[in-house]
This record gives C-alpha cells, structure tokens and sequence, in this order.
C-alpha cells in the first residue's frame, strides 16, 4: 500500500471522527478549524492540504459512503435501483449511521447528503439516462429517498417495508408511462 495513500486515510479518518464528535457537542458554525486539528491530533497545515473548508471533510465522507454501497451493491440499470428489494436494502444499509445523519441533519447540513446523492446517481446511472425525463427521473428519486431517510428514518416513524412498496410503486409507474 503506498504510504501517502494511507496516511492520507488516517488523517481523513481523525477528522472526520473528530468533527462528528463536536458535532455533537456544538453547532457546527461554533468549530473552528484550530478546535478540529486539535481534538484530531493533526497538524493544521495538514488539514490545509486536504481540505479547503469543514464541509468538505462531511462531503468526502458521504461519498465514500455512498460510493462504498455502490460497489458492494451494483445494480444494472435504473429500473434496478427503484425495486422494493433495492430500496430495503438501502433503507437497511443506512440504519448503523442514523446518529451521523441526526447530527448532520440537526447542524443543518443535510443538503450535502443530498447534493451528493443526485450527483453519484448522475454519475453511477450517466449511461442510463437517455433524455432530461430520465434525469429528472433519477433526480426526484433522489430526492424521494432523502426526504424519507431525513423524515421518517432519523425520527423512526416508518415502516422500511411500506415505504419501499410505495416509493418502488411510485417510480417504477413513471417508468412505465414512458418516463424513460
């Protein structure tokens, strides 16, 4: 493994725990970038060299995250990805980081969950997309799924099931109706 590869790892993994961590503790507006190297035991000119700004640390760390799922979890085409089973899967595959997106949704970040969630869809499904109703498509669904992870998930008021019945219905209609 080379070892700036993982360096870079250990260095992204510290702060990304330490700014959850004060995420927990304070508004994310009240971190300052010399309380995150500190509580993450890296040097500032060291998170100047991988970061720009605190957001980034939370947007690489849901891409990861998205893109990790993807990889294990491939799916063949957009019909695919709006299957009850698809969508039980992802609903499941979310439940262990429920706390991170609470804390990242009360700081009023979760529109980078989402931000990133159309753009890996745009990304993952480009070969898919044969017009601008099959992008829009992908993009209410998108939208579709962070509404019901941020809403019913984080506040457990949803039945993962009839949530998946209902959200699958919904786009494998549209579907249907020529929306491709």
């Amino acid at each position: 493994m080379n070892y700036h590869t993982k360096d870079h790892e250990v260095v992204e993994n510290s702060l990304t725990q330490a700014l959850f961590e004060l995420m927990n503790r304070k508004p994310f507006s009240e971190i300052t970038v010399t309380e995150l190297v500190n509580h993450a035991g890296v040097g500032r000119a060291t998170y100047y060299r991988n970061y720009t700004c605190k957001e980034e640390i939370i947007e690489n760390y849901i891409y990861r995250l998205m893109m990790d799922f993807h990889n294990q979890h491939p799916v063949a085409s957009m019909s695919e990805r709006f299957t009850e089973d698809r969508l039980i899967m992802v609903f499941r595959h979310i439940q262990p980081y429920i706390p991170l997106l609470t804390v990242l949704n009360r700081s009023g970040l979760g529109f980078l969950f989402l931000d990133l969630l159309n753009r890996s869809l745009l990304q993952i499904h480009q070969n898919d997309i044969r017009g601008e109703k099959d992008r829009i498509l992908l993009l209410a669904f998108a939208g579709a799924e962070f509404n019901i992870i941020f809403t019913d998930l984080l506040n457990n008021h949803a039945d993962q099931e009839e949530l998946a019945e209902q959200i699958s219905g919904l786009f494998l209609g549209q579907q249907n109706t020529g929306m491709e």
